[in-house]
């Protein structure tokens, strides 16, 4: 079955492990029922190239994908206060 993990786990090991490093596959979120939810990841879109570091806060962002290509590939956390998998709620409504 292979080792997975959940939203909140890959962008910890993003941080700790950096971009380049292998992650686990990201496990089903669970609903009320105990079913596996069907999750389709938001990716960043295409041509979106980041450089880790380069930015740091919401308000350097220009774009809602350039937020989200910070977020997944640089693991940067504070992007996303809430939690949600939503990063800058002002660029990405």
């Amino acid at each position: 079955m292979g080792v997975t993990a959940d939203a909140k786990e890959i962008v910890a090991l993003r941080q700790l492990l950096g971009s380049q490093a292998q992650l686990p596959r990201q496990a089903p979120e669970m609903n009320c029922s105990g079913q596996a939810a069907t999750i389709v990841p938001k990716l960043p879109a295409a041509g979106v190239t980041v450089t880790c570091g380069s930015k740091r806060y919401c308000k350097e962002m220009t774009s809602c994908s350039e937020a989200r290509a910070f977020l997944t590939q640089c693991g940067l956390s504070r992007l996303d206060r809430d939690k949600d998998g939503i990063p800058c709620e002002s660029l990405c409504r």
